[in-house]
């Protein structure tokens, strides 16, 4: 199982010089760390919906981006039509489902997946 992301311990960061934080730094940083609590909460509950929450966090990491656009979808935010969105999120279905099955095509997968700079 996946212990780096399935923790449910909230996240937390200690600022570093109290005394240099100003209020606006203040907010902004508890924004920061309330949106990244809810980005998290919104993979790991797209994760347990497709029954992938035992996926290794390096394949989680390299498909984050597209189980985002998941969380959008299942949220009615929008439907993607376009056909090589279809056919990555087929990709990302089958490696997902190959390393649930056999877990050391995990680098594999990662090499499959990952998405190239220009």
């Amino acid at each position: 199982m996946n212990t780096l992301l399935s923790s449910n311990e909230p996240l937390t960061i200690a600022a570093q010089s109290p005394e240099l934080e100003t209020p606006w730094e203040a907010l902004e940083a508890e924004r920061l760390l309330s949106n990244a609590h809810k980005v998290h909460q919104d993979l790991m509950d797209v994760l347990d919906a497709l029954g992938w929450q035992n996926l290794p966090a390096g394949l989680v990491a390299t498909i984050q981006d597209d189980l985002l656009g998941f969380v959008d979808e299942l949220k009615g935010h929008f439907k993607n039509a376009c056909p090589f969105v279809a056919l990555r999120r087929e990709r990302i279905t089958f490696w997902a489902d190959q390393v649930l099955k056999d877990p050391t095509l995990e680098n594999s997968a990662i090499e499959a997946l990952v998405v190239k700079g220009l």
